[in-house]
């Protein structure tokens, strides 16, 4: 093979290898590092006006704890927020919920006030599902969930 006709072979496998990677679908099914991504996008969490993604891991502490990084975002512009929830269950039986909320057309955040949340290592599940407020200003999540890998 010709060095012109080889080097637009590798510069036209690396374009289609980046666009592959580069996709939606792709990123919502990736492992980064230590973690595992996730996103509530067309699952039973997904709500119109809000949009959660991040990723998980076990790596966060050097004790096996599972941290959850992500962000969420008000993604209409209708004078409503955007809500996340997650909810775990725990190998002992006990249960915790972390919420979120992001208000203003455009803006995101960062998840927790840490930017992540941090859950014991006998953590089971952890589910996520967005939500938009309503006219009280209450969070009116989507009826189902997403479960998170870890």
């Amino acid at each position: 093979m010709k060095p012109v006709r080889l080097l637009l072979a590798v510069v036209v496998g690396l374009a289609v290898s980046t666009a592959v990677v580069a996709s939606p679908a792709a990123a919502a099914d990736c492992d980064i590092l230590f973690g595992k991504c996730w996103t509530l996008y067309h699952s039973d969490g997904d709500v119109v006006g809000a949009h959660a993604d991040g990723y998980t891991t076990t790596q966060c502490d050097g004790l096996g704890r599972v941290c959850v990084f992500g962000t969420l975002e008000d993604t209409k512009s209708d004078g409503k927020s955007a809500c996340l929830e997650f909810f775990a269950t725990y190998s002992d039986g006990g249960t915790r919920r972390e919420y979120d909320r992001v208000g203003g057309y455009g803006n995101s955040k960062s998840l927790g006030s840490a930017g992540h949340y941090s859950f014991a290592s006998n953590v089971s599940t952890i589910k996520a599902r967005e939500g938009i407020t309503n006219s009280s200003g209450t969070c009116v999540y989507a009826s189902g969930y997403k479960s998170l890998a870890f």
